[in-house]
C-alpha cells in the first residue's frame, strides 16, 4: 500500500478517535434523577451520562490488543548503535501499558452499593483525631458532628495538648482525650482512644472534615453483614480554590473517588483512605489494632483486614466534606507521605504480591495502588529522552519510516480513547497529564524509600492554616531546569538541521523529537503557571449572599447590606449607607433559618448572629453610591454566635456547591 494512503489512514483514525474522546467528555453530564430526597434538599447534583458497556469494553479490548501489537513490534526496531537508550524507551512504554492494564482491571465494572436501613441500638464513637489544625477549623468540624442524625458519641483525640481545644470539646458538649505520649502520629492517637471507647462502631473523620448529617445513616447499614470491617466515602471538597482544583468541577481526585475506587468493589479492594470512614472496632481488635508500622496507615491497616477475610466497602454517597491541599507545598507534601507509605508496604511482610490471605485480584489491586508511584520515573524518563537524542544525536530507534508512524499514531490514540472511556467522564487527559508532570520529582524521590527503607515521619498535611510560610518558587526549580534543558535541546536540534557539526541528523526525525520535546517545555510550563498562580487566601470564602445589618461600634442606627461572601474570620458585604474607614469598628447582625433534621420532623427556627468586626479594607462600587466593605471579625457576642455562624458557613448547601456528586 503506498505510504501516503497508510498515512491517510492512519491520521484519520487518530481524528476520529481524539474526537470521539473529546465528544464524551464534553457530553458527560445529564440531568439529575433518582436522587434520595436528603441530598436534593441540599443541592441540585448533575448525573453521570452513562455510556453502554459495550463501547467501554470493546474500545478496551481494542486498545489493549493493538498495544501489545504495537510493544512487540517496537522490539524490531531498537537502534543497536543506542541499545540503552531504545531498551529504556521501550521500557517506558511497556510500563505504560502494565499501568493501563490494571486501570482496566481496576474499572472495568463499577459496583456503587446501596446501605440497607441502619439497626437500632448499635453505638458509634465519632473520633476527630487532631494535631495543630486551627480552631475555627476543628470548630466546623465538631458543630457538622453535633448535626449528625443518628444517635452517637463525640471523641476529640488532641495529640498536641492545646488547653484551647478542652474548653472547645467541653463547650460543644464533645469528649476531650489526650494522651501522654505520641508515638504512631494518627495511628497511634487513634488505637490510644480505642482503649479509652466501647461503641461497636468507630467513625474517623479528619479535623477539616465537616460531616453531613446522615453520615451514619449512609453507612452503617452495611455493618449488617459480619464481614464488613471499614465503609469509606469519597473524599469531597468545599474550598475549590485550592491547588488540585480545575474548574471547580473538577479535582485532582476525582478520578480516584469516582471510577477507581467503585471498580475496587468488585474485587473487594477497595481500601480505608484515612476519612471519612466508619470501621468495625471488633475487626481492628482482632488484627491488633490500626497499623503504626508506616506512614500510610489506612491501606496499610486494609490489606491486613482483607487478609483475616474482612471486607472493605465503598460508597460513593457523599459523607462529609473536607479541605483539600491550598498550597503547592501541602499538595507535594501529602502525596511525598502517601509514596513513602507504600514503599514501606512493598517492603513489609504485607506486600500484596506475596501476603497471604489475598486472592489474585485483590493482589493486582492493591498492587495497582502501590506501584502507582513509579508513574513520576517513568514520566522523568519520558522528558529526558528527546532531550537526550537532540544533545547527542542518538536514536531510540533505528527507523522512523512511515511503519513507525502507522503503528505510533494509533496506538497513542487508543490509549487515549480508551481511557477517557474508562474514566466515565471523569478523566481529562489535558489536566491529569499536567498534575503528573507537576508531581513527577516527588514521585521518583519516595521510590529512596523502598531501596533504604527510611521514611520522614508521619507529618499532618496543613489545612486551613497560615499559607504566608509556603515557598512554591522551591518546588520549580526542578521543572524550570527542564524546561530550560528542553528549549536549548530544541535550538541544539534546529540548527543540526540548518547546519550540522555534531551528528549527521534525519531532518524529519529530528523535527519529530524537537516537536515532542517542545511539548514538554509547554506542560511542564502550564504546570509552574499552576503552582505560581494558586489562591494565597488563608481561609475560604463562602459565596453566601444574605441579609446582614451593621452599626459602628456603640453606635444607635443599623444599616442594612448584603454579603458578598463569608469565610470563617471575615465577611464582605455590599451596602450604600455610612461610609466605612479602614480601622473602624463594626458592630454586625447575620440572621439565618436553623433546619434541625431529625428522623421524623423537620424543624425551622430564625436565629441572629452577633459579633463584632474591624474594616480591613474598602472599594466604592461602579455606580458610586455604594461601598464594598471587608471586615475581619473580632469576635462572636457569645460561643452559641460563633457555632452558629461556623453551622451557617458549613451547612450542606455550601459545603457541596462546588461539588459534582456522582450517584446511580
Amino acid at each position: 500500500m503506498h505510504p501516503t494512503i497508510i498515512m491517510a489512514i492512519a491520521g484519520f483514525t487518530t481524528v476520529f478517535a481524539m474526537w470521539l474522546a473529546l465528544a464524551i467528555e464534553r457530553w458527560t453530564w445529564g440531568k439529575p434523577s433518582g436522587y434520595p430526597d436528603e441530598y436534593t434538599k441540599y443541592h441540585q447534583p448533575r448525573q453521570l451520562q452513562k455510556y453502554p458497556e459495550l463501547l467501554v469494553r470493546g474500545t478496551v479490548v481494542v486498545a489493549a490488543a493493538f498495544t501489545l501489537y504495537y510493544l512487540v513490534w517496537r522490539l524490531s526496531v531498537l537502534n543497536p548503535e543506542a541499545m540503552w537508550l531504545s531498551w529504556l524507551l521501550w521500557a517506558a512504554e511497556a510500563y505504560g501499558f502494565l499501568t493501563f492494564l490494571l486501570f482496566v482491571f481496576m474499572t472495568w465494572k463499577l459496583v456503587r452499593p446501596e446501605a440497607p436501613l441502619p439497626q437500632k441500638g448499635i453505638s458509634v464513637d465519632v473520633m476527630v483525631p487532631t494535631y495543630g489544625e486551627p480552631i475555627d477549623v476543628l470548630r466546623a468540624t465538631l458543630v457538622g458532628c453535633n448535626h449528625i442524625r443518628y444517635p452517637h458519641q463525640t471523641f476529640l483525640l488532641d495529640d498536641s495538648a492545646r488547653p484551647e481545644l478542652v474548653a472547645l470539646a467541653a463547650e460543644l458538649g464533645c469528649t476531650y482525650i489526650s494522651r501522654p505520649t505520641h508515638e504512631g502520629a494518627k495511628a497511634g492517637n487513634l488505637n490510644y482512644a480505642l482503649k479509652q471507647t466501647t461503641g461497636h462502631l468507630v467513625a474517623v473523620l479528619d479535623a477539616d472534615h465537616v460531616p453531613l448529617p446522615e453520615f451514619l445513616h449512609n453507612t452503617i447499614g452495611f455493618f449488617n453483614e459480619s464481614s464488613v470491617a471499614v465503609v469509606q466515602g469519597p473524599q469531597l471538597f468545599y474550598n475549590i480554590d485550592s491547588f488540585q482544583h480545575e474548574r471547580s468541577s473538577w479535582h485532582e481526585q476525582r478520578v480516584f473517588y469516582h471510577t477507581i475506587l467503585p471498580g475496587k468493589n468488585r474485587t473487594n479492594s477497595a481500601f480505608w483512605c484515612g476519612s471519612p470512614a466508619v470501621l468495625r472496632r471488633s475487626a481492628l481488635e482482632a488484627i491488633g489494632g490500626i497499623a503504626q508500622e508506616t506512614v500510610t496507615e489506612d491501606l496499610h491497616t486494609t490489606i491486613r483486614l482483607v487478609r483475616r477475610g474482612y471486607r472493605v466497602v465503598y460508597t460513593e454517597q457523599p459523607l462529609a466534606v473536607g479541605l483539600s491541599p491550598a498550597t503547592i507545598d501541602e499538595y507535594l507534601g501529602q502525596r511525598f507521605r502517601w509514596g513513602q507509605g507504600a514503599m514501606q508496604i512493598l517492603r513489609s511482610k504485607n506486600n500484596p504480591l506475596w501476603a497471604s490471605g489475598l486472592s489474585i485480584s485483590q493482589r493486582l489491586s492493591f498492587l495497582a495502588s502501590t506501584i502507582t508511584y513509579f508513574d513520576g520515573l517513568q514520566l522523568l524518563i519520558l522528558l529526558a529522552i528527546p532531550i537526550i537524542t537532540l544533545l547527542s544525536g542518538m536514536l531510540p530507534v533505528s527507523t522512523f519510516s512511515w511503519d513507525f508512524i502507522v503503528r505510533l499514531i494509533p496506538y497513542l490514540a487508543l490509549i487515549f480513547l480508551a481511557n477517557t472511556l474508562l474514566g466515565r467522564g471523569t478523566y481529562n487527559l489535558w489536566y491529569i497529564e499536567r498534575y503528573s508532570l507537576l508531581r513527577a520529582f516527588t514521585f521518583t524521590a519516595t521510590l529512596l524509600t523502598l531501596l533504604t527503607g527510611r521514611a520522614r515521619p508521619f507529618q499532618v498535611t496543613k489545612k486551613g492554616g497560615d499559607i504566608s510560610a509556603s515557598q512554591p518558587w522551591r518546588h520549580v526549580v526542578p521543572h524550570l531546569i527542564t524546561i530550560g534543558l528542553c528549549f536549548i535541546a530544541a535550538v541544539f536540534g534546529v540548527i543540526h538541521i540548518v547546519r550540522p557539526f555534531w551528528y549527521q541528523p534525519q531532518p524529519m526525525v529530528l523535527a519529530v523529537v524537537i516537536g515532542w520535546t517542545l511539548l514538554n517545555a509547554v506542560l511542564l510550563s502550564l504546570g509552574v503557571d499552576r503552582i505560581l498562580s494558586v489562591s494565597r487566601r488563608a481561609r475560604y470564602r463562602f459565596p453566601i449572599i444574605t441579609e446582614i445589618s451593621w452599626r459602628l461600634s456603640e453606635g444607635k442606627d443599623w444599616c442594612i447590606g448584603y454579603s458578598v461572601n463569608l469565610s470563617t474570620n471575615g465577611i464582605s458585604f455590599d451596602h450604600s449607607g455610612t461610609k466605612l474607614q479602614v480601622g473602624d469598628k463594626v458592630e454586625m447582625s447575620i440572621g439565618f433559618t436553623v433546619t434541625d433534621a431529625g428522623d421524623t420532623q423537620t424543624a425551622e427556627g430564625r436565629l441572629r448572629i452577633l459579633f463584632t468586626g474591624r474594616v480591613a479594607g474598602t472599594y466604592q462600587l461602579g455606580s458610586g453610591e455604594g461601598q464594598r466593605v471587608g471586615l475581619a471579625i473580632i469576635s462572636f457576642d457569645s460561643s452559641d454566635d460563633a457555632n452558629n455562624y461556623s453551622h451557617l458557613l458549613h451547612h450542606p448547601t455550601s459545603l457541596l456547591r462546588g461539588e459534582q456528586i456522582f450517584l446511580p
